[in-house]
């Protein structure tokens, strides 16, 4: 028994073959791709005109694949108003919806290369945290990129905003974004605490990315680090400046040193004792505990110290010399930032 729509598309088929010129331009496709949550008469049919907008029904879900009958297709545009429609001999027509979403990871993705290229900022300085952005955005794979536009970065308040601009067949589609923003850098960081007076070796300091605040005047070259003096104890991932780390202590203040007086062409070698400490290079004070004399020399790399014939003019009392070192250790303490100790706190006057 023919019901009344079975009777309705049967009548139409029949008006269709017989004024095909009429309406050849309103055809019927046999596959579509949407990329939208509405499948629109223009979708289905090919030359819909201006009903081509019309929606007829919700699409499927994005990613997946759905199929439709023809009649119920030409049901749906008779009631959009298009009056004939040519079935092209189908049966029933395949409905794929495109995986228009973008996530949230390529929003983040996005927003980062645009960053970068605002700020001048490598991408690996840029540490962006996406728990603030949308979970997805909607997006045409077959239309126009998505884009970023409007970039503000406020680095005191650590935060970014931006539009997200998308697209579909309708248009453009801008959505607001807010995101928290660290800018990082590497810097040379301990792996492990240091007590003052260790020495660092290659295995002490690993490359680490912090932010940009605390990798202010810390060193990048490992080179210069290695074989250095810590000048205080730091606990492990510190990050090291200059001021952390000194040339290592060769000559140690109040222990026997070696002396080697050069002489013309001569070199005489004496024991004695060290008046101040002493890093490769520096020029310190030593006494020949033979003469009880105080020489002035230079620290060798072997942990000697060279007395010279010219440059060193050596004090002429031990009481002299030691009252020089007393100051000295004062100067040092202040410029280094370390608490006076003792009666240097008193006699820091002497120094103005």
């Amino acid at each position: 028994m023919m019901t009344f729509v079975t009777r309705f598309f049967a009548a139409m088929v029949a008006v269709a073959i017989l004024a095909a010129p009429a309406f050849a331009q309103a055809r019927l496709k046999a596959q579509i791709t949407v990329d939208d949550d509405i499948v629109r008469l223009g979708d289905l049919v090919a030359g819909a005109g201006g009903l081509a907008d019309r929606a007829l029904f919700r699409a499927p879900a994005p990613g997946t694949t759905g199929v439709v009958a023809a009649q119920d297709v030409a049901l749906a545009a008779y009631r959009a108003g298009l009056d004939l429609l040519d079935l092209a001999g189908l049966e029933t027509i395949t409905v794929t919806r495109a995986n228009t979403m973008i996530t949230r990871d390529a929003i983040a993705s996005l927003l980062t290369f645009a960053i970068a290229e605002k700020n001048g900022d490598p991408l690996s300085s840029i540490q962006l945290v996406s728990e603030d952005l949308p979970a997805s955005a909607r997006h045409s794979t077959g239309g126009l990129p998505a884009s970023i536009t409007g970039v503000t970065i406020d680095a005191n308040r650590g935060r970014v905003t931006a539009t997200l601009v998308t697209h579909s067949k309708r248009g453009a589609r801008r959505t607001p974004l807010l995101a928290r923003l660290e800018f990082v850098d590497d810097a040379l960081v301990l792996a492990d605490p240091l007590a003052r007076g260790d020495i660092l070796k290659r295995a002490d300091v690993v490359t680490m990315s912090v932010s940009r605040k605390m990798a202010r005047n810390s060193l990048n070259d490992i080179s210069d680090l290695v074989g250095m003096q810590a000048r205080r104890a730091m606990p492990a991932g510190s990050v090291i400046r200059q001021r952390d780390i000194k040339a290592p202590t060769l000559v140690v203040r109040n222990r026997e040193v070696l002396i080697n007086v050069k002489r013309g062409g001569l070199t005489i070698t004496a024991r004695g004792e060290a008046m101040e400490n002493g890093a490769l290079g520096d020029v310190i004070d030593v006494m020949n505990t033979r003469s009880q004399k105080v020489l002035q020399g230079t620290v060798q790399r072997d942990g000697t110290v060279l007395v010279g014939t010219r440059g060193f003019a050596a004090p002429t009392t031990i009481r002299k010399a030691r009252a020089r070192r007393s100051k000295m250790d004062i100067l040092r303490q202040t410029i280094e930032g370390e608490p006076l100790r003792g009666s240097n706190a008193a006699r820091l006057g002497d120094l103005s």
